[in-house]
């Protein structure tokens, strides 16, 4: 019994540690040129729109002038990242799984690591 529980624990360690992996590398390497495009002016447009709402949001008052800066240069920082990893998929790959939603590169309570 025990070493029936020993070999499924290693398989699950290796599935948990080569998949991810695995998919990162076959989601970013099997886009072709034209799809890489595409999807960078996707991205392009998508920080804009959100960009506006951000301004919009200020005129209305749900947002200081300043919290409006902190969250556009949010945006930029995340358009930057994308551009320089190729706009892969979110998602697919390791360390994925951290934090909650405290903004980009913050802490929050994810269910991998809470503290």
């Amino acid at each position: 019994m025990k070493k029936k529980t020993m070999v499924l624990i290693g398989v699950i360690l290796l599935l948990v540690l080569v998949v991810p992996t695995t998919f990162a590398a076959v989601a970013s390497d099997s886009l072709t040129t034209q799809q890489q495009t595409e999807l960078e002016k996707l991205y392009v447009q998508q920080t804009e729109i959100q960009k506006q709402i951000i301004d919009k949001r200020v005129e209305y008052g749900q947002l200081t002038p300043q919290q409006g800066d902190v969250l556009k240069q949010r945006l930029e920082q995340r358009q930057q990242y994308q551009a320089q990893n190729g706009y892969s998929c979110p998602g697919w790959g390791a360390g994925n799984c951290r934090g909650g939603g405290t903004g980009f590169g913050g802490r929050g309570p994810g269910w991998m690591r809470r503290s």
